[in-house]
């Protein structure tokens, strides 16, 4: 289960960059493509799935009541901070790509 999470989590992190990037070109460029944009949203769909994935699967098995390591919540936030990155990386991507996607249907 390790691996499961660790890929997710990268998958997460990948994906959602690819998101924020193109988020960037689609309100800093010069024309934001509707295609454009919907390829960001559905990177950054993947990269929310990914995470969601990754969070349940860590704490399942991981730091769950059953797990070898039982932790709340608040503990495991806050010692895990590559899902608070993950999660600030998909806000991002979900914001610059909403705002584009709302300045696109302007034009």
């Amino acid at each position: 289960m390790d691996l499961l999470y660790s890929y997710s989590l990268l998958m997460s992190l990948v994906s959602g960059g690819l998101g924020c990037m193109i988020g960037g070109l689609a309100v800093f460029g010069r024309d934001s493509s509707p295609h454009l944009v919907r390829l960001g949203l559905s990177a950054t769909a993947v990269a929310a799935l990914s995470l969601a994935t990754s969070i349940v699967v860590h704490w399942h098995w991981g730091h769950g009541p059953a797990g070898t390591e039982p932790m709340g919540f608040a503990r495991f936030a806050g010692s895990h901070t590559g899902f608070l990155a993950a999660s600030v990386v998909v806000v991002v991507g979900c914001v610059l790509l909403l705002h584009a996607r709302r300045r696109a249907d302007a034009d």
